[in-house]
């Protein structure tokens, strides 16, 4: 492990020596922001891909690149304007548009984040976060049917994703069809055993039938590997009172 980080280090300092010898090239500045992020150095990156973009506002790749780290750094609203540009700039391209939905989406403004998903999706009809965000935004607006509909076809395109089989556990849960509930739950924790919310989700549908103690093994469960779920918590310790 040291030796990689050595080496992504070694990297990152070699591009920053080619930016030294060009500092008004922005395609320099573009490698060095590559190499740091690469480090996981995400600041240092974005300072990169700003200087980028200080010699070229137009750099489509340099937009798109310091939109999806501030994402990852949970700043969508610093994304936005990035996002905004490359959108404008490449508007028959599927990925500006995504990206800059999920900044929207994140940021809570669904209506535009609808808008931005739908482009993304007419000009690439196989992005399964796209449906499957599209499909939390329809349980947002209690639409159901609309909902199950984009997860579905989230299913389609990538079965092998927990968090979407999740997601329609709870949508079925929420209309009370408890045995699809369970089918998408289990679903889930064959793809990703360790994933609390299945556990909680499957503690609620056992709950809702009647069967507190298997729920409350559930809640346990579910406890033993996300401690700070609250809602897994509340329900282990009213079900424990009521003993």
């Amino acid at each position: 492990m040291l030796r990689w980080a050595c080496k992504f280090e070694q990297s990152a300092k070699l591009a920053l020596r080619a930016v030294e010898g060009l500092s008004g090239d922005a395609e320099a500045h573009f490698m060095a922001a590559d190499a740091w992020r690469r480090e996981g150095q995400l600041d240092a990156a974005a300072a990169e891909y700003e200087r980028a973009l200080a010699i070229d506002p137009n750099d489509l790749a340099a937009l798109l690149q310091l939109g999806s780290l501030l994402l990852e750094q949970g700043r969508p609203e610093a994304a936005l304007n990035y996002l905004q540009r490359a959108a404008q700039l490449a508007p028959d391209k599927a990925d500006p548009h995504f990206l800059l939905a999920n900044a929207l989406f994140l940021s809570e403004d669904y209506d535009r984040a609808e808008t931005e998903y739908s482009e993304s999706l007419r000009l690439n009809g196989e992005l399964a976060d796209a449906h499957k965000n599209l499909g939390l935004i329809a349980m947002r607006r209690n639409a159901p049917d609309a909902a199950v509909e984009h997860f579905d076809r989230a299913i389609d395109i990538d079965p092998a994703d927990p968090a979407t089989h999740c997601e329609l556990g709870f949508l079925f849960l929420e209309t009370e069809r408890w045995d699809l509930a369970t089918d998408e739950f289990s679903a889930t924790l064959l793809l990703d055993p360790d994933r609390a919310r299945a556990y909680l989700g499957l503690g609620l549908v056992a709950e809702a039938q009647g069967l507190r103690n298997k729920a409350a093994g559930l809640y346990r469960r579910a406890l033993s590997i996300d401690p700070d779920d609250r809602i897994a918590r509340e329900k282990l310790a009213r079900i424990t009172l009521a003993e």
